[in-house]
């Protein structure tokens, strides 16, 4: 077990109304968050004592699938016997999904007397490095948090980029990159820019899991390993996938480990990224505890992984089933629409109808691009975010997308979420399919209009 640091007396919580109002000021700083660099998180752990340093720690960039992988090696830790504490974001409904500990996110109570002791320190940093941003506070939060717990190991979640990210604060001995592509407009516009700053969380004399890449991507990855004196294990080459069936539950995977060894799973999540994914987390997790993998224990870690809002299933007021996937870029928009051409044996036969909406900052031609004709209609909204497309932009997109179409699919507008999933449901019938996407912010909206709570 880690050594907790001795950290400063929590301040008494505030009262319980004005829980609320503190969260609400939380979320208040979102607006203005990217790649800002390290000075005010370094100013601000250091005043908490460097609870980020009481624990091993390992970080996951790239593009997509990167909470997937935080979820699936934090899984699998766990299923060792290690306490493990997950950062990961965005959060879908409750900025507490970001902080967890064995799955457990973080309690009210908790929060209240974190963002208590934070405050003081908070304003002591902005009067001499300017405003703390959102993402900063919370991943204070989180290095507070593990240190406290005395977690076995902390699992980070890059928010955007990577060398300048608030989470590069953490010594992760291990980075794990996901597949690189185009996303964050600020991050550059060619792939390689994009890589380079993904691969700045690679740490010198550390280790390297790097998922299939582009070759452009994959150039700047390597020449990074290359220079930090880091080991590098690349899907496909010293770990992978070796087959996997679909089915309605998810998918039977078999695994190869960088040590050799064959692992046989049953991952409740679709998409054979999600396959990818699982094998990236597994190389990953032996980086962290060697050659003391259990195979009874990854059976156990990865067929008991959720990642909400990410191929995942619910049902509307009517019966109706609606599928749930953030897919906010366009590469996973395609690998949205590969899984739904992919036939009746992963999503019903009957009329399917797509409840979309997209941020203004995103490439919406693209994902609207990638999502075209697998939709029998379309129902575009906006999630409850200042930076929602409005649907006169997306119903452009939707015309310039299926331009070549002589019958393009009906599309219509909601003024609201839950309006739009009651439309789309009357729409799809209970034999048919309601797809929600575009937004990982109306993926959130659209799990609290279905009455799921904060996963």
């Amino acid at each position: 077990m880690s050594a907790v640091v001795d950290l400063p007396r929590p301040a008494a919580p505030p009262a319980p109304d004005a829980y609320e109002q503190m969260v609400a000021a939380l979320c208040s700083r979102r607006r203005g968050d990217g790649t800002r660099g390290l000075s005010r998180i370094r100013r601000l752990c250091a005043l908490l004592g460097q609870p980020q340093r009481a624990y091993p720690a390992m970080q996951v960039s790239g593009t997509n699938g990167k909470t997937s992988v935080a979820h699936m090696v934090a899984a699998l830790l766990q299923a060792h016997g290690l306490v493990t504490g997950a950062y990961t974001s965005p959060h879908l409904q409750d900025v507490r999904e970001r902080i967890r500990v064995d799955g457990r996110m973080l309690g009210p109570g908790e929060l209240r007397s974190g963002l208590g002791v934070l405050g003081p320190y908070v304003r002591q940093v902005e009067r001499r490095a300017g405003p703390v941003s959102f993402f900063e506070i919370v991943t204070a939060l989180a290095c507070r948090h593990f240190a406290r717990f005395g977690v076995d190991v902390g699992v980070f979640e890059v928010g955007v980029g990577g060398g300048r990210d608030a989470t590069n604060l953490v010594d992760g001995r291990v980075a794990v990159l996901t597949r690189v592509g185009l996303d964050h407009a600020r991050l550059g516009s060619r792939v390689e820019q994009v890589a380079a700053e993904k691969a700045g969380i690679v740490k010198e004399g550390g280790l390297v899991v790097c998922a299939g890449q582009e070759p452009a991507a994959g150039r700047v990855i390597r020449a990074s390993a290359r220079a930090n004196g880091a080991r590098l294990l690349a899907l496909g080459r010293d770990f992978g996938v070796l087959s996997r069936e679909a089915g309605p539950s998810g998918q039977r995977v078999r695994l190869a480990g960088p040590d050799g060894s064959v692992h046989r799973v049953h991952l409740p999540l679709r998409g054979a990224h999600q396959a990818d994914n699982a094998a990236c987390a597994l190389a990953a997790a032996h980086g962290l505890i060697g050659d003391g993998l259990r195979p009874g224990a990854v059976r156990a870690g990865l067929g008991a992984v959720r990642a909400p809002g990410r191929m995942e299933t619910l049902r509307s007021d009517t019966g109706t089933p609606v599928l749930l996937d953030g897919a906010h870029n366009p590469p996973a928009a395609r690998r949205l629409a590969a899984e739904l051409r992919a036939g009746p044996a992963t999503t019903p036969a009957g009329r399917r109808v797509l409840v979309l909406g997209v941020s203004a900052d995103k490439d919406v031609d693209g994902i609207v691009g990638g999502l075209s004709g697998v939709g029998d209609q379309l129902v575009l909204t906006r999630a409850p975010d200042a930076r929602a497309a409005p649907p006169g932009r997306l119903r452009q997109a939707v015309r310039r997308a299926h331009a070549g179409l002589r019958r393009p699919p009906p599309c219509e507008a909601a003024a609201t979420v839950p309006d739009a999933l009651r439309r789309a449901a009357e729409l799809a019938g209970p034999h048919g399919l309601v797809v929600v996407t575009g937004s990982l912010y109306l993926v959130g909206a659209a799990r609290t209009a279905l009455g799921a709570p904060p996963a």
